[in-house]
Parts: C-alpha cells; structure tokens; sequence
C-alpha cells in the first residue's frame, strides 16, 4: 500500500546529461527515485566547491534531507548520463506518513536504505592503494561493487569526475585506468569507461593489499 501510493504521487521527470535535479542551497522540493540511468552526487565541504562524491542508480531514492530537517538541500544531483527519476513532492511524503505508523515505518526503511550508500563511499576512500580506490570507484559508479552481475558496466564518467570521487589525481587515473585497459579490465571511451571484466576488477579492487 505504502509503495502504491508513492509511486501513484509521483511524476516521472527526464534529464540529459549534466542536467541537474537541484542543487545544495535550493529550498525544498520532494524526494527522487531513480528509474533509469545516473546522479552524480556533490558535496561541498566546509564552503568549498562541489566535489562529486558518489553516483546512484536504481532503485535509490534521494532527496529527503529536508523532509527530515527542514532545511534547504546541502547536496547536489546531476544526471551523469540521460537518466530517467520519479519525483514525489514532499507535500504528498508527508500526507501519505502521517496516514499511519506503518507508512511512517516504511518511509524510515526507505531513506535508511542511503546508509549503506555511505558506508560504501567511506570505506572505499579508506581503500589505501590509489590504484585498487580507483578499481573500486569505478566498480560502485557502476553499481557492481557488490554484485559483478549487476549494475550498468558502461559508465557515463569524466577522469575528473573519477579523480574527484577516488580523491586521486588525474594523472594516476589516466596511469591506472590504461593499466586496466591492458588487463582487459575496462574499454575506454571519450568520457566513458566500459566494464569488461568485472569479477577481476572487484578481485583486485578488494583484495589483501600487499
């Protein structure tokens, strides 16, 4: 019932690439699930410019910070690739939470869900080796940093969208990513990465490191 009525209070919105769904500072606005395609997420921290920090894809929702507190969005989406996402207006989150304790129940579940979102995105950057943090980058922009056969192997990706999420420089991504190149790993495109192998690159993205 709870999944009926979001999805009943929703309007399916299009996005071509470097569109943006709203930025930090806009007021509040509803939450987003992706239906198709990428957002790239960006954070400023401590004032400083907007950095992306990860890529989400289906069946993630965003968005709901200021459902929460009330305050205006402090992160950035951009649609990474032409992207396909369901907003619901907070007016309508509110409505349908406050209809019962179970809704309410189901809507905490949902957002708690972007948890683990996190937890991917620090322990990735706690990754020492830059080379198998940039392995593992490519492997969650993708969604296949926890299945090899899920997820989207052709990423919409810059090396400096990927240097900005791997806090690498862009020399060791072009370094690393040539490498996997000749491991068969990936195929390069203009700013755009195919995965090729995904099960050797998340054996070496998560392996023992030396």
């Amino acid at each position: 019932m709870f999944q009926t009525m979001i999805l009943n209070s929703g309007l399916l919105r299009e996005y071509e690439r470097g569109d943006y769904v709203y930025h930090a500072g806009d007021e509040t606005g509803g939450i987003y699930g992706v239906v198709h395609g990428a957002f790239g997420v960006a954070l400023s921290h401590r004032g400083g410019s907007p950095r992306l920090t990860t890529v989400v894809r289906a069946p993630t929702w965003f968005g709901h910070g200021p459902l929460i507190t009330g305050e205006p969005r402090f992160l950035s989406f951009r649609a990474m690739e032409p992207s396909l996402a369901l907003q619901v207006p907070l007016s309508a989150v509110r409505r349908i939470a406050a209809l019962s304790s179970e809704n309410m129940a189901s809507l905490v579940k949902l957002l708690n869900l972007n948890m683990s979102i996190v937890i991917d995105v620090t322990g990735d950057l706690q990754i020492a080796r830059a080379d198998r943090r940039i392995a593992a980058t490519l492997l969650r922009s993708a969604g296949m940093a926890h299945d090899a056969a899920t997820g989207q192997p052709d990423i919409w990706l810059s090396q400096s969208d990927l240097s900005e999420m791997a806090n690498v420089s862009r020399q060791s991504v072009n370094t690393n990513l040539r490498s996997f190149e000749e491991s068969g790993w990936v195929e390069l495109g203009y700013e755009r990465i195919r995965i090729r192998n995904a099960k050797e690159l998340q054996s070496f993205a998560y392996g023992v490191e030396a």
